[in-house]
């Protein structure tokens, strides 16, 4: 039975068998994919037809499949970091290409030995990247060429404009403009438009002028890879540097399966410092033993690791462990933690009884204090709304209180979630925007979290929001609904004479509990309604009914 959602990978047999040295045989075969999450669809010939799961793109070909086979057998450890190229080097113009793809990542390997099957299984792997990762070459764009076409050394990672550079395109047999290559060639039509809107196209060449690539559209006819290539260049170009590394790490540690060494092209950032090709992270040893549920040793742990492809460098309370970028599952030491397990064998996990039978499960507090509040509002009339936790700078502008400020996104999708509310009111107000025509009176409420920042200091809480509009929309009237929610929900609050520049002057108070400020009552501002042109007045009340114990995180 196929599983939803999980990309088909065909791998070819007889690649893995040579690169393991040995035959394999299906039911071994199936034993050693189910460990790496993954089945057997189909076997026609040589091909199999596999489903993986998408947090180990590094295995989707033939040749890293076989090499997390190798590990996993035993025929070798860890891996080996890429050493850097001393045959190529890479210029980056940054300031013509920040706009358009701004990031480069280039291996070098040689001493490789490609027959059809391989060259076969290389482009399939690459296509397959494109279509999963990259969404159709938005993310990233691989190419993959033949180093040894090149007479020039020093490689260019630059934007030319399009009428200014010409090349054959591959499978084409004539020069051409930029521009040309985008409306007469099939990669020119499929890929073209992720370039629209620029003046500027990226280019990667030699600095004799050699095109290699017109990424993410098409490479070169130039540095076509044949079968007889030896000596590859894999780039990959795209809008994220942890991304382009990533990748082009993946493809090189494929393709080095079937060649000698992989070598990272030199590319300096800003600083100066050449960027390490690994991550690190910290493993616990306790923290390993409490999440496996098995008293596992140093040593074991380490040779698992090793298994799972990682290097390691040993620590007190446990081990320093180096991540290959290729590794893009890795976020965690929970993510170490599941290799460990599967190297080890889940089916050699034992059950455990639970040390605490008969424990009974109940709602929690903020259950209980929130389905009360619900209650209570919709008993009087009032109609339960749900917005976003986004908010834009005009829903938020008029009711800041004190020092508290919004927390803003770093990179919000677009201007109208821009903060995280820090009140519940602007949001029912934009409710009342798109329904002030209903029948009066309007009776809404919502109940949710917010959150702020008050002198570096972070704040969040859930709180409950009422809203009449009509006609006429006196504060007594909130008064009178507050008054009973307050005996629904068992509280007693006090109310203090306020100045509130969203509410109504000598119309609103703050909401006090034990001395505490919990929220505010009172009419809204007739200025803020008519900047948002609702016609009728309207009144409010919110309060926070539940605020966590949370440790102070400050900025």
């Amino acid at each position: 039975r196929r599983r939803r959602n999980l990309p088909t990978v065909r791998v070819n047999k007889k690649i893995i068998e040579d690169l393991l040295g040995r035959r394999v045989d299906s039911e071994e075969f199936a034993n050693l994919i189910f460990n790496f999450k993954g089945e057997i669809i189909s076997e026609k010939g040589e091909i199999y037809e596999l489903e993986l799961n998408t947090d180990r793109p590094d295995i989707m070909s033939s040749a890293g499949l076989a090499a997390a086979f190798r590990k996993y057998l035993d025929m070798e450890r860890g891996f080996t970091p890429p050493t850097t190229s001393h045959k190529f080097s890479l210029r980056i113009e940054y300031d013509k290409v920040s706009k358009v793809r701004p990031y480069i990542s280039i291996y070098h390997v040689s001493g490789v030995r490609l027959d059809k099957h391989r060259l076969d299984d290389l482009i399939e792997y690459q296509e397959l990247l494109h279509r999963s990762l990259s969404r159709e070459r938005r993310k990233f764009a691989i190419g993959i060429h033949d180093a040894s076409a090149l007479s020039g050394r020093e490689l260019v990672y630059t934007g030319e404009a399009p009428e200014k550079i010409a090349f054959r395109p591959l499978n084409c047999t004539e020069i051409m403009t930029l521009d040309a290559v985008l409306r007469e060639t099939p990669q020119g039509r499929s890929y073209g438009h992720l370039l629209d809107g620029f003046d500027i196209y990226p280019v990667l060449r030699t600095s004799d002028g050699e095109i290699l690539s017109l990424p993410p559209v098409v490479n070169s006819a130039l540095t076509e890879v044949k079968e007889s290539t030896s000596e590859v260049l894999i780039d990959v170009t795209g809008e994220s540097l942890d991304t382009t590394k990533a990748v082009a790490q993946m493809l090189s540690l494929a393709l080095v399966q079937y060649g000698k060494s992989a070598d990272v092209v030199p590319t300096k950032e800003m600083s100066g410092n050449v960027q390490q090709e690994w991550r690190e992270v910290n493993l616990d040893i306790s923290y390993t033993r409490r999440l496996l549920g098995v008293d596992v040793s140093l040593e074991d742990v380490r040779k698992y690791l090793g298994k799972a492809g990682y290097n390691t460098m040993p620590r007190d309370d446990g081990f320093l462990v180096a991540v290959p970028l290729s590794r893009m599952d890795v976020l965690h030491s929970v993510d170490l933690i599941e290799d460990i397990a599967i190297m080890y064998g889940y089916n050699k996990i034992g059950p455990v009884t639970p040390s605490a039978v008969g424990s009974q499960g109940s709602l929690s507090p903020l259950t209980l204090t929130m389905r009360s509040a619900r209650d209570s509002l919709s008993s009087l009339g009032f109609i339960e709304v749900n917005n976003l936790m986004l908010s834009s700078e005009f829903e938020m502008v008029d009711f800041a209180i004190g020092f508290t400020t919004a927390l803003e996104i770093a990179n919000p999708w677009s201007a109208d979630l821009k903060f995280i509310r820090t009140l519940l009111t602007p949001k029912l107000l934009s409710v009342l925007v798109r329904n002030q025509t209903k029948p009066k009176p309007i009776r809404i409420f919502e109940i949710g979290p917010v959150c702020s920042a008050n002198a570096g200091t972070y704040w969040q809480g859930v709180n409950v929001a009422a809203l009449i509009c009509d006609n006429s929309a006196p504060v007594h009237t909130m008064l009178e609904v507050f008054e009973q929610f307050g005996l629904d929900l068992g509280i007693n609050p006090e109310f203090t004479r306020a100045e509130l520049g969203f509410l109504i002057s000598g119309r609103a108070a703050e909401i006090t509990k034990d001395g505490k400020n919990i929220g505010f009552i009172g009419e809204i501002n007739p200025d803020i309604l008519r900047r948002r042109r609702i016609d009728y007045p309207a009144s409010v009340f919110e309060m926070t009914i539940f605020e966590p114990d949370l440790k102070q995180i400050v900025f």
